[in-house]
């Protein structure tokens, strides 16, 4: 029973089901051309595919946490960074936005109210462009080969110790990796 449905319950995918189910919001993530899509519609379509796999419900325990957790890897593989913090810092109105998002019944027909799912992600969006844009100048300050696999690391490099880097951080992480790649 869901209380941002009023104490209707969600439809989610049959057991025998899951399987298929998931097999095809993954593939209709995988066929979108995500680095190509304006901002707006990649944050509908990464909400609505989002929306649709969390409603597949293929973990019987964090179906939420690990949906949303897979997702944002999913985006930022294909190239698009994503401040998945802001889901985790909010993740009641995230779970609420998702029951909103995926609120079709078979006997009450479509229910869905996505704009609360897309406002959120369209920010989390925005802001990893931000995170992208200042590692990008970073980088730049450093004096390092500029590419997507530099900005990938100083990304997640600084997600795991929790601060940004120095230019001169930068510059002797990433020539740390490129004698690594080399040796």
């Amino acid at each position: 029973m869901e209380t941002v449905l009023n104490g209707i319950s969600i439809e989610y995918s049959d057991v025998f089901d899951i399987s298929r189910d998931a097999g095809n919001v993954l593939r209709e993530m995988d066929g979108f051309g995500w680095k190509q899509a304006p901002l707006d519609e990649t944050a509908r379509k990464f909400s609505d595919c989002m929306a649709k796999l969390w409603k597949v419900h293929p973990f019987r325990e964090g179906n939420t946490r690990t949906i949303v957790t897979f997702c944002a890897m999913f985006i930022e593989e294909k190239g698009i960074y994503i401040d998945s913090e802001l889901f985790k810092d909010n993740a009641e109105y995230m779970r609420d936005a998702l029951v909103a998002a995926s609120a079709v019944f078979s006997d009450l027909g479509d229910r869905r109210r996505p704009e609360y799912l897309y406002r959120i992600v369209e920010d989390a969006l925005e802001r990893g462009k931000e995170i992208e844009e200042d590692a990008v100048r970073r980088i730049k300050e450093a004096h390092c080969p500029l590419g997507s696999e530099q900005v990938r690391k100083v990304i997640i490099w600084e997600r795991g110790e929790s601060r940004k880097y120095s230019a001169d951080e930068i510059w002797q992480l990433l020539k740390r990796k490129e004698r690594e790649t080399e040796g």
